[in-house]
């Protein structure tokens, strides 16, 4: 799978997702608390100094980028399938799943009639641009073998749920705070 899989504490439980894209996100808030930072202690190129409106763009963009590109995963349980994306999270029961295809950069879920994208192993792919088998269809066998192995005889729905904002990226957004004062005084 090349990077992209990490085994989960509970060993009924695996889980996968896009380290070049979490990377990505810490790589973007990392630029926006820089960015903040140094205007903070430098002030504008113009030479002021002071908050502007537009001073509240870097830390929406920075959490937002951060958050975008670090939720996604895909949770194996014995039960269901988990598709967790940036905002919203499926719990798919394996008996519900019809089809699964990875044809370009993501993994689709077909359930019930609907298609449910899983965006967790997009990744760079730089395997498609050398023509070699990508690590999204690694991860269709894998769930396949997994789906042949759980399925079992349970009349569970689709269940959708909003994921709930991440605690320590939540923790990084008084620093923010602290730099825009910064850029205020």
């Amino acid at each position: 799978m090349n990077g992209t899989r990490s085994e989960s504490s509970r060993p009924s439980r695996t889980r996968w997702y896009s380290k070049s894209n979490r990377i990505s996100g810490y790589a973007i808030m990392a630029m926006m608390v820089v960015l903040g930072v140094v205007i903070a202690i430098s002030g504008r190129p113009e030479g002021e100094r002071g908050f502007y409106v537009y001073d509240l763009g870097f830390p929406l963009f920075g959490y937002g980028g951060l958050v975008i590109f670090s939720r996604p995963e895909i949770i194996v349980g014995t039960h269901s399938l988990l598709l967790r994306g940036p905002f919203v999270e499926r719990s798919i029961p394996w008996r519900r799943i019809t089809n699964m295809r990875s044809d370009g950069k993501y993994l689709d879920v077909e359930a019930d009639g609907r298609r449910y994208t899983a965006i967790a192993v997009e990744a760079m792919n730089f395997s498609l641009l050398f023509n070699r088998k990508s690590s999204v269809d690694d991860l269709r066998v894998q769930l396949d073998r997994y789906r042949t192995s759980y399925a079992q005889e349970t009349d569970d729905p689709v269940v959708s749920k909003p994921v709930r904002p991440p605690l320590y990226e939540l923790l990084l957004l008084p620093v923010w705070f602290v730099i825009l004062l910064l850029i205020w005084r």
